[in-house]
């Protein structure tokens, strides 16, 4: 081969091996933290609650690994570089299942596959239909609570949810944090109601 063309064939795929030798920054990996436990109130029941936190419902386009932000109306953005480090669903239970525990001081389990280890007083659940990033960096969280008597299978108390947390930072770490604000402020309302349920025999 002339030693011009060849050299024009190097020229023209280093920077293809370049992109290939180059690695890919890792994603930021975040979860959901529960209520700090010596900053929370912690009244106790006068009696012993068996609770069990079923399975959290998501829109199909909030169960991926990235990141969601409202990019405008009818319009979000999945963020590559920023991640959920396990499914949002199975990170909304167990932050509700630990806030439960520790605000009420009584017995909350995460129901595996929904089943219950033992005997339940009550079942809860969170059906979100959206908990996305706001533009302005805040936390955006619409759904529905439901309280199930887990005897008579009956509904006990159940509350809509529309709660918009402001951003108190930059960036997703700062955005994040809002959403952990939102989750909180839900399982104090959960708690708050479970409070006012009659005694159990």
């Amino acid at each position: 081969m002339p030693r011009l063309p060849f050299l024009l064939s190097l020229a023209l795929l280093a920077p293809a091996l370049t992109g290939c030798l180059t690695p890919t920054p890792a994603a930021r990996l975040y979860v959901l933290d529960p209520l700090d436990g010596p900053n929370t109130p912690a009244p106790r029941l006068d009696q012993r609650l068996a609770l069990g936190i079923g399975a959290t419902q998501v829109p199909e386009y909030l169960d991926r690994p990235e990141l969601v932000v409202r990019a405008g109306p009818n319009e979000v953005s999945a963020v590559e570089s920023d991640r959920w480090a396990e499914r949002l669903p199975v990170t909304l239970s167990r932050v509700l299942t630990e806030n439960l525990s520790r605000l009420l001081g009584v017995e909350a389990q995460l129901m595996q596959s929904g089943r219950a280890v033992g005997h339940l007083d009550y079942e809860i659940y969170l059906d979100i239909t959206r908990f996305e990033i706001a533009p302005d960096g805040g936390a955006a969280l619409g759904g529905r609570w439901i309280i199930i008597d887990a005897n008579s299978r009956a509904e006990v108390a159940s509350a809509r949810l529309a709660r918009q947390e402001k951003g108190t930072g930059a960036g997703f770490p700062a955005a994040v944090s809002s959403m952990n604000r939102a989750i909180s402020a839900v399982s104090q309302d959960i708690a708050a109601r479970l409070r006012t349920l009659p005694p159990r025999s």
